[in-house]
């Protein structure tokens, strides 16, 4: 007798990629089992894995250089060239902190789809492992308690013991493992529309069949079969203690391996853009949706690599965008105006001329060279020693370097003694006739006090001490020349 039973068994998806012609691209050749999906989810990993470092070599760069413009402008010449260092460092920390945080945001993209296909791979080795095909393996056949005949009133039944299904891993890795058609189809994915996947219901659960057949019957004569796994007597032919049962179970899945094309973006024609809602993370088996969603996110975030400052003329660094805020900065401390008529980059222009000069080649002459030619020398206790600036911020040194250099600041700033200037009403005009006080003098055309009085501060704007009808001063603290002395 043949008996039908609806078994079930778990089944594997298959990741593949289209080309953007829509044609069979590499991945879709390469990508066409179980096998070959694992070693490509690999690639994709290592792929984004790769991308995960760029942006942290960046902000290396960038960091190396923000010290080495510390370092520069604490052992500057003068007050004229540490100003001009410290407005490069300024440009290179605001790269540093948008490297920063651009990058780690990207970064956070690439990693959940790191997680993700680190997910799936472990649900198709699992997969394969229980879902091999072909013909089952048979561990014994054996009565239950009733008698060992089947039939003639006896209530005896038969059990046959199948092997669990396993599937040889090793073989798949020896076979596909260094594919190269995989490594195409891993540099493919950012130009494919599609990616095809086996169709989501190959995780879930298939009706198979087993056949089972009969050894004889009672009372009526029947040929002998294969199945007769718990016969007494196989030679038999007809009713008796030889009556025996058997099954055989054969696991085939050839509908599981058709694919599907699911969009990597909005559509199927547009990979530029990933769906306007993100994928909901399913709650068990990941879907060929949710892969695909994952997937574009991370590529779609390509890596942000912000280049060190390397402007080698005023032209070059008033073009750079991090430049162009930096100038902004300054102009509204220098009072700097941006007419009508300047573009963003020459008004940038403007003020890196007040304050790295004029010459066009300044920014790369005077400041940036010296970073990888100049030498500098600071104390370790009693031991001097010396080396390039680049050299030294390449190092753990650089923190010894730069407590050198800020201390060395800081003692200047306080050995310096108070400066005070005169300030007075009287001093003013274009007559020179009447610039006749004791504390003016008349220079470049216009009336003007002379420096060098010291007098005390005054409490109020308007109400000040003075030492005169119509004059007051303004008493500089020591603390307040720090930009200038520095």
């Amino acid at each position: 007798m043949r008996v039908n039973i609806q078994l079930q068994t778990i089944f594997v998806a298959v990741l593949q990629v289209a080309s953007t012609s829509g044609a069979a691209s590499t991945a879709t050749a390469a990508v066409d089992s179980p096998c070959t999906e694992y070693y490509y989810g690999q690639k994709l990993i290592d792929h984004f894995k790769s991308q995960q470092n760029k942006p942290n070599e960046a902000a290396r760069q960038i960091q190396e250089q923000v010290i080495a413009l510390q370092l520069a402008a604490g052992a500057a010449e003068g007050p004229q060239e540490r100003y001009g260092f410290e407005i490069l460092l300024a440009i290179a920390t605001r790269k540093l902190n948008r490297q920063i945080k651009e990058g780690a945001k990207g970064n956070i993209e690439r990693q959940t789809a790191i997680d993700v296909l680190l997910q799936r791979q472990q649900q198709v080795a699992t997969a394969m492992a229980m879902t091999p095909t072909g013909k089952l393996a048979k561990s014994g056949a054996s009565h239950a308690t009733g008698g060992s005949e089947l039939g003639a009133g006896n209530t005896g039944k038969c059990t046959v013991t199948f092997k669990p299904p396993t599937r040889a891993f090793s073989e798949c890795k020896q076979t596909v493992e260094n594919k190269p058609a995989l490594e195409k189809a891993a540099a493919e994915l950012s130009t494919a529309k599609q990616i095809n996947f086996i169709k989501d219901d190959y995780f879930t659960m298939q009706p198979i069949s087993v056949v089972a057949l009969a050894f004889g019957t009672v009372n009526t004569v029947s040929g002998k079969t294969a199945q007769n796994d718990c016969a007494a007597d196989p030679s038999q032919s007809r009713g008796g203690i030889g009556h025996g049962i058997g099954a055989d179970i054969t696991l085939s899945r050839p509908a599981a391996e058709a694919a599907a094309a699911v969009p990597v973006g909005q559509t199927a024609e547009d990979n530029s853009k990933c769906r306007t809602t993100a994928v909901k993370k399913p709650d068990g088996v990941l879907t060929a949706d949710y892969l695909a969603d994952i997937i574009c996110r991370a590529q779609a975030m390509g890596p942000v690599t912000t280049k060190p400052l390397t402007a080698s003329t005023l032209s070059a660094l008033a073009s750079d965008p991090d430049a162009q805020e930096i100038a902004k900065a300054i102009a509204s401390v220098t009072n700097t105006k941006k007419s009508d008529s300047d573009s963003t980059a020459e008004f940038a222009k403007k003020v890196f001329t007040q304050v790295l000069g004029r010459d066009e080649a300044v920014t790369k002459t005077v400041y940036l060279d010296k970073l990888n030619t100049q030498s500098i020398t600071y104390n370790v206790g009693e031991t001097p020693i010396s080396n390039k600036i680049e050299a030294i911020a390449k190092t753990p040194a650089a923190g010894e370097a730069l407590a050198f250099f800020f201390t060395q600041a800081y003692e200047r700033i306080k050995a310096k003694p108070t400066t005070t200037v005169v300030v007075t009403t009287d001093c003013k005009g274009t007559n020179k006739d009447q610039c006749n006080k004791e504390k003016c003098d008349f220079k470049e055309g216009e009336c003007k006090a002379k420096e060098g009085v010291s007098i005390e501060t005054a409490e109020k704007v308007g109400t000040q001490n003075t030492t005169g009808s119509n004059s007051f001063v303004i008493n500089k603290a020591p603390l307040l020349l720090a930009v200038l002395i520095l």
